[in-house]
């Protein structure tokens, strides 16, 4: 009898998902970036392919107006504005980038800083003065006005018959729930800087006294460096000569 032929069923390999690789590989020690999608809403330039406005003063477009609009509500926070104008959580900080460089988008932001600061200036009284003013509370604050300390214990003084100068340096008072309290002050050393920078005492006065180094290496002498710092009172020169090997007397002293 002849052998009845059997066929065997080929295995089909089921077909895999064409996915795209992320190219995060480092070739000759530099990293490439990963890219992301940008919504097709939205161009690189900025321009978020929608007509100008007829009534906006900057030329904004709708989108880079919703962008504006709650960058600056939500305190200058560029990659959730670009979430609500439907940027996805991979794009927004690219896309929020690329929007703080649009001349019409920087120039309604700093419209607005201008108009906020405006408005706080007539809110408050707010001056330069008054905040070199509440600075110098800060800086010249006695401690001892408000608390007298003894080897045993301190001994607080009502914040009633405080002035008005100390108790603004106070910055919080707290309880242990022991019968203790906790007045803390603000940092003197800071309010001091910040005043050394709004005053201008952190630059040098012009004809201040200039500390003078000569440098000079063997036969050949160095250009000289003169140094200019803040104002102490005193004015130092200062000779120093190096002497390589093979120069001089060879003991390296002058």
């Amino acid at each position: 009898m002849a052998k009845r032929k059997t066929k065997t069923k080929k295995s089909r390999k089921k077909p895999q998902p064409q996915t795209k690789p992320i190219k995060t590989a480092i070739a000759n020690g530099r990293s490439r970036k990963r890219k992301v999608a940008v919504p097709p809403s939205i161009t690189k330039a900025g321009n978020l392919n929608t007509s100008v406005m007829k009534d906006d003063p900057f030329g904004l477009t709708p989108k880079q107006k919703a962008f504006t609009d709650e960058y600056c509500q939500n305190g200058f926070n560029g990659y959730k504005a670009a979430l609500v104008i439907g940027a996805t959580p991979t794009s927004a900080v690219m896309i929020a980038r690329s929007l703080l460089r649009t001349k019409a988008v920087v120039e309604a932001v700093n419209d607005y800083r201008r108009k906020h600061a405006r408005r706080i200036e007539r809110k408050y009284d707010l001056s330069r003065e008054r905040i070199i003013l509440e600075l110098c509370c800060i800086a010249f604050v006695d401690h001892a006005e408000a608390a007298r300390w003894f080897a045993e214990h301190v001994s607080l003084k009502d914040s009633g018959d405080l002035p008005s100068d100390i108790t603004r340096a106070v910055q919080s008072i707290s309880t242990n729930g022991k019968g203790g309290i906790t007045v803390k002050f603000y940092d003197k050393k800071g309010a001091l800087e910040m005043l050394e920078r709004m005053l201008g005492y952190d630059i040098p006065p012009e004809g201040g006294p200039n500390l003078t180094v000569n440098v000079r290496t063997g036969k050949t002498a160095a250009p000289q460096v003169n140094i200019t710092l803040p104002s102490n009172g005193r004015e130092k020169t200062v000779d120093a000569k190096v002497v390589e090997k093979g120069d001089g007397d060879g003991d390296g002293n002058e």
